[in-house]
């Protein structure tokens, strides 16, 4: 008898253990980590350039980039800049056509600047814009160069 109350005192454990645990417990899964959406960012990217200028207006002019998120600082982006869609240097054999910072703060970005290289056609150029649902940067900015004084906006679109 004394075997058998063991038995059910054992078996009635069981059952409270088993009972006690919850079917949502998911502490034994592994935990699945989410991609950061800033290091997404990290790429190459095509796009339109549009702007106007007292001398000239600039509409859809394929552009192309490439982004690359700051090591020391996920919120910036680095990127170097092509006046063509081929990721290639448009007017010299330099290795790009400029340089661009892109500032971000979750969607928002907070500050863009470029340093156009173009061989006698340097100028700088300064905005901030938004990146949309689909993930495009749409950029707007103002800067001088050769043209003369644009004022636009930049769009560029993870390919």
């Amino acid at each position: 008898m004394k075997k058998h109350l063991t038995l059910y005192a054992w078996m009635l454990c069981l059952c409270l253990c088993i009972c006690g645990c919850s079917s949502d417990d998911d502490s034994n899964e592994p935990e699945q980590m989410e991609e950061d959406p800033v290091e997404t960012f990290t790429g190459n990217y095509k796009g339109t350039w549009n702007s106007v200028t007292p001398s000239i207006t600039y509409t859809d002019f394929g552009i192309s980039a490439r982004f690359v998120v700051s090591a020391s600082n996920p919120n910036r982006i680095d990127a170097q800049f092509f006046a063509t869609t081929n990721y290639s240097s448009c007017c010299s054999t330099n290795a790009n056509d400029g340089a661009m910072v892109i500032n971000l703060d979750g969607n928002t970005i907070t500050s863009f600047s470029f340093t156009d290289t173009i061989v006698a056609c340097e100028g700088t150029f300064s905005g901030d814009g938004v990146i949309n649902t689909n993930g495009t940067f749409l950029i707007d900015f103002t800067g001088d160069d050769c043209d003369g004084s644009h004022v636009g906006q930049l769009a560029f679109t993870k390919q």
